[in-house]
């Protein structure tokens, strides 16, 4: 059982061995910025708003409004009458009713608030266009400083390591 164990630890660790190692690949500031504004959902949240905001600005205040009604009334009914001595009895006597109708309202002049209205969204649309960007150009700097930040760090680690390597080449010098 344990020759067993060690055969499979054994061909598990050549089948990694052999596998060929991949490095990283390097990426470019636009690589990050595109991957960044495809992916954040603060970003796809907003552009949402302003596809909701460039749906409601439209003409609807100035339209007419059109409304529509239909009605139906079922009924069945049990009768008992009596006509000079004589019983009528009438059992399930069902009725109906139906009814339908369409109405058109147009105001024609409501105090200019149908313009102010219309105004409003148009106003609300370019809040949302003006957000969507805002929040890109927000992401794009804080994309931005945060990769320059690792170039900045990797260049200080280079650093260290020559300065490392400086130093311990000096010792060896100075403990000759």
């Amino acid at each position: 059982m344990r020759r067993l164990g060690f055969v499979f630890y054994i061909l598990f660790m050549f089948t990694v061995a052999i596998q060929p190692l991949q490095a990283q690949e390097k990426i470019t500031l636009n690589d990050c910025i595109g991957k960044a504004l495809e992916a954040n959902y603060s970003i796809k949240m907003v552009r949402n708003q302003e596809k909701i905001a460039d749906n409601n600005t439209n003409y609807a205040p100035f339209l007419p409004t059109v409304a529509l009604n239909a009605e139906q009334n079922q009924r069945v009914n049990d009768s008992k009458t009596k006509v000079g001595g004589e019983v009528n009895k009438m059992n399930g006597v069902a009725s109906d009713a139906y009814s339908a109708g369409v109405s058109l309202n147009w105001r024609l002049f409501d105090g200019l608030s149908m313009f102010t209205t219309y105004a409003k969204y148009q106003e609300m649309l370019a809040i949302g266009e003006l957000n969507t960007q805002m929040s890109m150009e927000n992401l794009i700097v804080n994309v931005s400083e945060a990769y320059y930040n690792v170039i900045v760090q990797h260049s200080k680690l280079d650093a260290a390591k020559h300065s490392l390597t400086l130093s311990s080449e000096r010792y060896t010098r100075g403990s000759r």
